[in-house]
């Protein structure tokens, strides 16, 4: 597959700035997430997200926790002069995404990023009630960080950053480049709202507990019903969904732009735009095999 034009998705000044900041690149060269992250001890640092911003990054990290198992955890937040880049990792799940600041923050510097987490459910909280662009103050020496957004005001308690589990290769295992495959982003969205009412959550038959893309179609049920999307332009994906993934890689799938590839672990797939990835634990089971249901019969 050939290369995209860093151009197509983002402004060479703007590039200029992420680059140094969080050592993003084009798809093409993508190759896994960074670890680590610098923690101040003293003095304070402010920036602000416009409330669709916010949301989003809220979007992105309920689909990384699972709700259903009343599961929480936390966010690290890395920002620069412009940029937030914030991650989250719940075992089989893990996001990270990079927003654009409304302005400059104030007390940081692009060539010294700074970072800090704070518990996914407060940070939930606080997106009830916010409706007016968002102002984080971060004071270090407090381990608190004051959410502010028009007359709503929230503390945050932060936790270590070492607490927090970075996508390092230890996490996530090593991703391989050339495992990239071009994801047609409306055809993907559609075959998976086609075929997922038709999933059903079964933990005794891996089999049946997922969908699956190959050979160039989407299957997805149970012997009593199968839903089948067929389309050339899904021939070259190969990646099993689990059931309990299902939604929140629907919703991920929506808040991605432009260009979308797919990458792999060994145990993980990775979607992932200019700007936001997601990493699910892949299945290693298969949906029984479908030729004979779609072979002619003869009659007699």
């Amino acid at each position: 597959m050939g290369g995209w034009d860093d151009g197509d998705f983002v402004s060479p000044a703007l590039l200029e700035l992420v680059r140094p900041a969080f050592g993003l690149s084009s798809l093409d060269a993508f190759e896994g997430f960074q670890a680590g992250g610098f923690t101040p001890k003293t003095g304070e640092y402010s920036f602000r997200l416009v409330l669709g911003e916010f949301l989003s990054l809220l979007a992105l990290a309920s689909c990384t926790f699972d709700a259903r198992l009343n599961r929480r955890g936390l966010i690290k937040m890395t920002v620069s002069q412009t940029l937030l880049r914030a991650q989250a990792y719940d075992y089989a799940v893990f996001s990270e995404t990079v927003l654009p600041l409304d302005g400059h923050a104030t007390g940081v510097t692009n060539e010294q990023p700074i970072s800090f987490t704070v518990p996914s459910d407060d940070l939930e909280i606080a997106g009830k009630a916010v409706n007016n662009t968002v102002t984080f103050t971060f004071r270090p020496e407090q381990a608190r960080v004051e959410l502010v957004a028009g007359n709503f005001e929230r503390p945050l308690v932060t936790r270590s950053v070492e607490s927090f589990k970075d996508f390092d290769e230890a996490t996530i295992g090593v991703l391989d480049p050339s495992s990239r495959r071009a994801i047609d982003l409306q055809l993907v969205r559609t075959a998976i709202d086609y075929v997922a009412p038709a999933a059903i959550e079964d933990q005794t038959r891996a089999h049946f507990d997922l969908i699956e893309f190959g050979a160039g179609r989407l299957v997805g049920g149970d012997p009593g019903a199968i839903a089948i999307f067929t389309a050339a332009g899904l021939n070259g994906l190969d990646m099993r969904i689990r059931y309990r993934f299902i939604n929140s890689v629907r919703t991920v799938l929506a808040h991605l732009e432009g260009q979308v590839a797919l990458f792999e672990t060994a145990d993980f797939y990775i979607i992932r735009d200019r700007e936001t990835a997601f990493g699910f634990e892949k299945s290693h089971a298969s949906f029984p095999d479908i030729t004979p249901m779609l072979s002619p019969h003869s009659v007699r």
